[in-house]
């Protein structure tokens, strides 16, 4: 809010990266260090996120996506590999709960880009937002680019639990967000 004030925003666009809860993608050992299970963990996530639009759209207008898939929000049916089922993913339930929850304040506008992505031209830059579970970002912003026959600017990720960032031209960046948990143990190992 400091800053919208400062800066005398009048809009802001809000990306969810994906990763929101902690589901169970590893089963040997996470379901004892769960404080809430998958269900709840969804909810209290949806709702954390709807509140703090909420009252975050009191100071200025926003533009909110959230990416579709996200490794931690995937639902692993009956011990399937990762990818096994696509569509079934925890960030379809949040956003439904988000959209409840803001559809009555005109200071919200939720985006679904049907990529499952985040898309925005903002101040002349295509940007590209995508939960950031691949091999190579800098590879990946030529791929989509060249799928989408559209110059992509900037290429924001999460997934991983920490900042980097990686310059592929002229007006073209990789931008990995760190993860305000910081890093975790599975990473560290």
């Amino acid at each position: 809010i400091e800053i919208v004030e400062q800066n005398k925003l009048t809009e802001l666009t809000v990306w969810d990266l994906g990763d929101g809860i902690e589901s169970i993608i590893r089963l040997s050992s996470q379901m004892m260090k769960l404080r809430y299970g998958v269900i709840d963990s969804t909810m209290k996530y949806a709702e954390f996120i709807s509140k703090w639009l909420n009252e975050l759209s009191k100071h200025v207008s926003i533009k909110f996506q959230m990416v579709k898939d996200s490794n931690h929000t995937q639902m692993r049916i009956l011990g399937c590999p990762k990818g096994a089922f696509p569509e079934e993913n925890m960030n379809k339930v949040m956003l439904a709960f988000i959209k409840e929850r803001t559809k009555t304040n005109p200071n919200i506008r939720i985006i679904e880009n049907p990529t499952g992505y985040a898309y925005a031209n903002i101040c002349g830059y295509n940007m590209l937002a995508i939960h950031g579970e691949v091999k190579n970002l800098g590879v990946a912003v030529n791929e989509f680019s060249r799928t989408y026959d559209t110059k992509i600017n900037y290429m924001i990720a999460g997934h991983f639990h920490h900042a980097k960032s990686e310059e592929m031209g002229v007006d073209c960046e990789a931008i990995n967000v760190r993860s305000i948990i910081g890093i975790d143990s599975y990473g560290l190992s």
